[in-house]
């Protein structure tokens, strides 16, 4: 119920969601429940037959737990890291041949306009319109953009299946645990490839090698340190590892098999 209540008065399409900040401290949110069962404790503690104390601290940690899920969705949709991180999936999904190239550049209107006239779709795609509607609807098609009608603005969708690549850390990832698989890192053999600009290195599942690499866009944004070489910050932070382990163990693997660590995934 209060989730339904603040999802209507707040607009905020579910992105920002108070039933995420619960689901993520369950076992507290149930012994704050339980204890507003309790009777009474004695002449101070309310006029009712049940703990008013109990209640209020039930309200308290319901209000902290909105709190930390604004200031934990604060990072995620800041506008130029969200456009960065869309455009880089984009660009990912047009070298796959997923989509026409350019989708990017209509994601990127949409995400700063609101909405976008199908009449400006040329314009921003930068070739005719024949080529822009290819675009969009290749993008209708994914599901990211949506429309009223063949006429009316295009708006952007925040799907879940995106959600961690657009905004990374909004729903926890499904970590498969078994005994079967497994990723440790006894030999990782890194080493930098100037093109594309990557370290390489290697995780081991079973008697099964694991190729892993991390982008140089990656390092700098989150562990650049003046006058260090990539392979010198590498090998100085195991949350690189940590990110890998993680990814695998989730089953977002590249077609190929290996792990490609991005600036989102950290």
């Amino acid at each position: 119920m209060s989730h339904a209540m603040l999802l209507e008065t707040l607009d905020t399409g579910a992105v920002w969601s108070v039933a995420r900040g619960l689901a993520r401290n369950v076992d507290a949110y149930k012994q704050y429940l339980a204890a507003c069962d309790v009777i009474r404790r004695n002449d101070l503690d309310g006029r009712g037959h049940l703990s008013e104390e109990a209640l209020a601290e039930l309200t308290n940690f319901f209000l902290r737990v909105c709190i930390d899920q604004v200031t934990s969705m604060e990072s995620p949709v800041q506008p130029d890291r969200l456009r960065t991180r869309i455009l880089l999936c984009a660009e990912e999904e047009t070298r796959l041949g997923h989509v026409p190239p350019k989708s990017g550049s209509i994601l990127e209107a949409v995400l700063y306009r609101g909405e976008l006239p199908r009449a400006a779709t040329a314009g921003v795609v930068g070739t005719g319109e024949r080529q822009a509607r290819r675009v969009v609807s290749a993008r209708i098609e994914k599901g990211v953009l949506v429309s009223d009608s063949t006429r009316a603005p295009l708006r952007l969708v925040f799907l879940a299946a995106l959600a961690s690549r657009w905004m990374p850390g909004l729903f926890p990832e499904k970590v498969v645990m078994s005994e079967q698989r497994d990723h440790r890192f006894p030999a990782p053999d890194e080493k930098y490839v100037l093109d594309p600009g990557v370290v390489i290195f290697w995780g081991q599942d079973g008697e099964t090698r694991v190729r892993c690499e991390i982008s140089r866009e990656a390092l700098d944004d989150h562990f650049g340190e003046d006058g260090k070489e990539e392979l010198e910050v590498f090998r100085s932070r195991p949350a690189v590892e940590q990110a890998a382990r993680r990814k695998y163990l989730a089953g977002r693997t590249e077609a190929d098999g290996s792990v490609l660590i991005r600036s989102s995934d950290l």
